[in-house]
């Protein structure tokens, strides 16, 4: 019997309904964005800068360097707020901007479609928090290297804006890295890759990983590469059981491999009636 496929909830909605509620997610979206700017820009810009430039203050004072943060321009102050405070606001609706954009592309998905990105979603968001929050731990260490290349009876004088962006590029690239199982999983989840091929290949994906961690670190040190790469290298280790679970399923036939999943198995084609039936007489 062929299989039917089932009407997707969306199929009666035509173009123009389906750009209205866009309109309607997106101006949601923005208010979103705009009221987590307000609580980002009088509440959490202080703290949260403050926070960020400890770690330097202190290795500075551990090293007997001789320096401070300084800002060079007059308008270096009010677009450091700004950006920070647009960082710090998307940061605060992502999860609302994420709730949004599902609302928007779930109905347009089969039950079983729907499965994989609810697992998806929560663990990318987690998997990048634990990333930035590793690289803000090692962030003491990382400075406390570079500092130790300082020549003596110099005065460091490092850009309020340099060094910001450097602490965000490290969180960022850190929070990246920490990307890999959900690569890997959609990665397995279209074929490109499976368990048996990440067996496999463990060595060269390490050494792989060891690449990609040196040219994302930005500080480009040895040791917050180590620490990059090597939750990396066990992130992929644990993938290739998430990949197990993802990848298409196959049977090996006489006939070939044959897919297990009904969605992916191709559809039977009704018998062939026959032209005229004969009535064998005794």
């Amino acid at each position: 019997m062929r299989r039917e496929r089932r009407p997707r909830p969306d199929d009666e909605m035509d173009l123009m309904e389906h750009l209205d509620e866009l309109r309607v997610r997106l101006f949601r979206i923005i208010v979103y964005v705009a009221v987590a700017g307000i609580i980002a820009w009088f509440f959490l810009y202080e703290p949260v800068l403050n926070a960020l430039m400890t770690p330097l203050q202190k290795a500075l004072k551990e090293h007997g360097i001789q320096g401070e943060l300084v800002i060079k321009s007059i308008t270096e102050a009010f677009f450091l707020k700004l950006k920070v405070s647009a960082l710090l606001a998307l940061a605060l609706a992502s999860p609302l901007i994420l709730l949004e954009l599902w609302g928007f592309i779930a109905p347009g998905l089969l039950p079983q479609e729907r499965r994989p990105f609810k697992f998806v979603f929560p663990m990318a968001v987690a998997l990048f928090i634990m990333g930035a929050g590793l690289s803000y731990a090692i962030l003491p260490a990382a400075l406390d290297w570079f500092l130790s290349y300082q020549p003596e009876g110099v005065m460091m004088l490092p850009s309020l804006s340099e060094y910001m962006l450097f602490v965000v590029k490290m969180c960022g690239a850190f929070g990246l890295g920490f990307e890999l199982p959900v690569v890997l999983m959609f990665a397995g989840k279209i074929g490109l890759v499976n368990s048996v091929m990440m067996k496999r290949f463990w060595r060269q994906a390490v050494v792989i990983i060891m690449l990609a961690a040196a040219i994302l670190t930005p500080s480009n040190d040895p040791f917050s590469m180590m620490m990059m790469a090597a939750p990396m290298a066990i992130l992929y280790l644990g993938s290739i059981f998430l990949v197990k679970w993802v990848e298409p399923k196959v049977t090996v036939t006489p006939y070939g491999l044959e897919p297990d999943d009904e969605e992916s198995a191709p559809e039977e084609e009704p018998p062939h009636p026959k032209p005229f039936d004969v009535d064998e007489e005794d």
